[in-house]
């Protein structure tokens, strides 16, 4: 009996054109700002796939995910403190 395969263990095809020598496509070498959005807000709130998170490690852009991060934070801490604002006296 074959052990369960685990994540990590999986062929990883990220960008990768069959195809081709194994090069990277030009569409595919960084993801676009709504991925970037996106998997953002999918990991704030703990539902991101090991899938994506692999995606975004090999084809994510360190500004972009840093930029994210911090509108994200910016608008979490408007939305507590307006809802804080709003129930006090």
């Amino acid at each position: 009996m074959a052990a369960p395969r685990h994540d990590h263990e999986s062929p990883k095809t990220c960008g990768i054109d069959p195809q081709d020598n194994g090069d990277l496509t030009t569409e595919e070498t960084s993801l676009t700002w709504a991925q970037t959005i996106l998997s953002g807000l999918s990991a704030a709130i703990g539902i991101q796939s090991a899938a994506t998170r692999d995606r975004d490690f090999a084809r994510g852009s360190l500004l972009q995910f840093v930029v994210v991060g911090v509108v994200l934070t910016g608008l979490f801490i408007g939305a507590l403190l307006l809802v804080v604002t709003s129930l006090l006296p």
